[in-house]
């Protein structure tokens, strides 16, 4: 592909992955004021703010990536960011939190492709050095945005509460500049027959496979219900905390996670995928069980940078393994599986968390979360995904 093509692709990228996050981070911070506006008990607002929007991908995401493979990833993207945008749009006519979660459930639609595929762009694109590198701007994007949106967002949410919701509506515009500079990327290795299915179920039964979706399952389910989702209650809670400072303070998780993507490719010359990804998780049992003894708001910082850190490199580095593994036809695939995993996760946590804080406290909740990601990285210790033979090719 020409030079011209690769930087067009890697804007396209780039940006549909910080749309992607306009649902949850930018939003996060808003929680506490949709509290204030709709009268929603702790325990409920996760679920129903954060579990509606990924509830769809439990579903759509395995769908996205067999269309994807199958019709080419530029046709399925196109629509999805249309309905994301406008989705998050609508939010501001919404009058009570029936069509609130509504709005969120079919935003949660188009959501559900633009992380996975954006991401399955890569490897067609890109190879060598470059495919790396990539998938570093890709986690220094995600890094960074679910770093700094929660600032904008809080921000945001201190004027008016439906503010963070309306900024999905930059999907449109991304939607446009895709269109129009993105060549389409169907090609003969698209599966157009009818043993697709068991094609794709041999190679995703690959126990490498389980155990790299199911890492990315373990950090998401205690970084995104214990963290992004709790949070904002936590310090309203604990010391009052308004919805700028909420911002100010999970926003700082950008720092750490910026520069462990960015500085990837240096990180794997030095160490193995296994002890990066078992310091990761070991790093964020750290930052869940700081949380239960802080004094006042500025105490979570310490939590929101080894979370940060934690996620810069397992999100990039989980996916360069899955790629490696998956067959040149089933790329879009693979990613789905590993976004399913993610949602399956994002869906969940709220849930198992908000039933933790009901029948507990916010104490128990974060430590239970340090005990999970312990065991997380004892598995991830054992794991064959992450042996030295499987290591990545660069």
């Amino acid at each position: 592909m020409p030079d011209r093509h690769s930087k067009n692709a890697a804007h396209v990228i780039i940006s549909t992955t910080f749309v992607s996050l306009l649902a949850v981070p930018a939003v996060g911070p808003a929680l506490s004021a949709v509290q204030i506006e709709f009268g929603i008990q702790n325990r409920d607002i996760g679920w129903m703010l954060m579990s509606s929007y990924t509830l769809p991908a439990l579903l759509l995401v395995p769908v996205t990536g067999y269309l994807a493979d199958r019709f080419g990833k530029k046709l399925i993207l196109f629509p999805s960011l249309v309905i994301f945008g406008l989705c998050g749009g609508l939010v501001s006519l919404a009058s009570n939190i029936e069509t609130l979660i509504c709005l969120r459930f079919i935003q949660g639609i188009g959501g559900s492709a633009l992380v996975t595929l954006s991401t399955a762009l890569i490897p067609d694109l890109f190879s060598g050095s470059d495919r790396i590198k990539i998938m570093g701007y890709v986690g220094a994007t995600q890094g960074i945005g679910s770093g700094l949106l929660p600032l904008v967002g809080g921000l945001l949410a201190s004027i008016k509460w439906f503010f963070p919701f309306m900024t999905a509506l930059i999907a449109l515009p991304v939607g446009i500049y895709m269109l129009s500079t993105l060549q389409s990327l169907e090609s003969d290795l698209n599966p157009k027959n009818k043993h697709y299915l068991y094609h794709a179920w041999t190679h995703l039964a690959d126990r490498r496979v389980i155990e790299l979706c199911f890492f990315t399952f373990g950090f998401i389910f205690v970084g995104f219900g214990c963290f992004v989702s709790y949070i904002p209650s936590f310090m309203n809670y604990s010391f009052g905390s308004g919805p700028a400072l909420i911002g100010v303070i999970i926003s700082a998780r950008a720092i750490t996670g910026a520069l462990t993507s960015v500085f990837l490719v240096q990180a794997m010359q030095l160490f193995s995928s296994r002890a990066l990804i078992v310091s990761s998780f070991i790093i964020l049992a750290t930052g869940m069980a700081s949380l239960p003894v802080v004094t006042g708001p500025l105490g979570i910082l310490f939590s929101a940078l080894c979370y940060g850190a934690g996620f810069g490199v397992i999100r990039p580095l989980i996916q360069v393994h899955l790629f490696e593994i998956a067959p040149k036809d089933l790329r879009a695939t693979f990613s789905s599986a590993n976004g399913m995993a993610l949602r399956l996760a994002q869906t969940l946590s709220p849930f198992v968390a908000g039933l933790m804080i009901a029948s507990f406290d916010f104490d128990i909740l974060y430590y239970c979360a340090s005990s999970f990601a312990s065991v997380m990285a004892i598995l991830a210790l054992a794991g064959k995904s992450l042996r030295p033979s499987h290591k990545p090719v660069f």
